[in-house]
C-alpha cells in the first residue's frame, strides 16, 4: 500500500509539472505604442475587497517620437499569446534609457527592471510619464519584455 501511495504522489507531481511546463507564454506582441493620457479610476481589490485607484490608459496618438516635455506620458500596449487562455506566466519589463538616467530608488539608472505578471491572451499596458526630478532625457529609449530569459517584445522610443 505504501508503494502505491508513492507511486500516486509521484504522477501527481509530474502531472502538475508537465502542465506548469505547458502553461506558458510563447510569443508577446506589441499591439499599441505611443504617447497617451491616464485616467484615475476608483475600484475594490478583489483579494482584500479595499477601494484602491488604478490608472487606465487610453493612446492619445501613435507614434515612437516623443516631443521631451515634462508631464508627457509614453508607453507600449501588450498581449502575451500563449495557451491555455487565461493562464498566469511571469515575466520581465526592462527599461533602458538615455545615458544620463532617470530616478529610480533614489539613485539614476540607465536600465529599470521590473517583475510582470502576464495572463496569457490578455492585454496590459506600461507607460513611462517625464517628470520634473528627472527631466527630458533625449534619445533612445526601449522597453522590452522577457519570458524566461527570451526576449519576447521590444519597441523603441526617441524622445526629442
Amino acid at each position: 500500500m505504501r508503494s502505491r501511495t508513492a507511486v500516486f504522489a509521484l504522477l501527481v507531481a509530474l502531472s502538475a509539472s508537465a502542465w506548469a511546463q505547458n502553461t506558458k507564454v510563447e510569443k508577446v506582441s506589441i499591439t499599441k505604442y505611443g504617447i497617451y493620457d491616464q485616467e484615475t479610476i476608483a475600484a475594490a481589490d478583489p483579494a482584500t475587497g479595499k477601494q484602491v485607484n488604478q490608472a487606465r490608459m487610453h493612446l492619445v496618438e501613435q507614434t515612437t517620437t516623443i516631443p521631451g516635455k515634462v508631464g508627457l506620458s509614453f508607453g507600449i500596449w501588450y498581449l502575451p499569446i500563449g495557451e491555455p487562455e487565461g493562464a498566469a506566466d511571469k515575466g520581465l519589463l526592462i527599461v533602458r534609457v538615455p545615458d544620463k538616467g532617470v530616478l529610480f530608488g533614489g539613485k539614476r539608472v540607465n536600465e529599470v527592471k521590473l517583475p510582470l505578471d502576464l495572463t496569457v491572451n490578455s492585454e496590459s499596458s506600461f507607460g513611462y510619464t517625464i517628470d520634473p526630478a528627472t527631466g527630458v532625457l533625449p534619445g533612445v529609449w526601449r522597453f522590452e519584455i522577457w519570458v524566461r530569459d527570451v526576449k519576447m517584445a521590444e519597441q523603441q522610443f526617441t524622445v526629442e
